[in-house]
């Protein structure tokens, strides 16, 4: 069964649910609050999210070595692709951007917030404290 529709702007129920199954929480207030966060982020953005996973369950967390106490296991965590046209930026420019997403990020969270940054993708949540993390292996 593949999950369609949309319940925000930019985002189908696909790229909220879990990528192995259609499995989707249960909508509460703090997951409703960060996907009002996720909306706000991508309007300032400007440019598509592609989503590699918003809510996991935790079989599938487990599988692929995800912390056990992941917000994403709360659906108040997004992982999305890098753009292609940051490849092809100057090493400043990538710095900047990054910086000017994470700032924007913790904005919208209020100072808190999760962010970390990896090789090809960016992650986003919503925790009550301030964590930046930078997994990038390629120089």
């Amino acid at each position: 069964m593949i999950i369609t529709g949309r319940l925000l702007e930019n985002f189908t129920l696909s790229d909220i649910a879990c990528n192995v199954t259609p499995e989707i929480l249960h909508f509460n207030p703090d997951m409703l609050d960060f996907m009002v966060r996720v909306r706000s982020f991508r309007n300032w953005y400007k440019r598509p999210m592609k989503v590699n996973s918003w809510y996991r369950t935790v079989a599938y967390n487990e599988k692929i070595g995800g912390e056990q106490n992941s917000m994403h296991l709360k659906g108040r965590a997004l992982d999305f692709a890098l753009p292609p046209e940051y490849f092809l930026l100057h090493k400043g420019r990538q710095a900047l951007f990054i910086i000017n997403c994470k700032n924007y990020w913790h904005e919208l969270c209020d100072g808190n917030g999760g962010f970390g940054v990896y090789d090809d993708f960016i992650h986003i949540d919503d925790r009550e404290v301030r964590s930046d993390w930078d997994y990038r292996t390629v120089e």
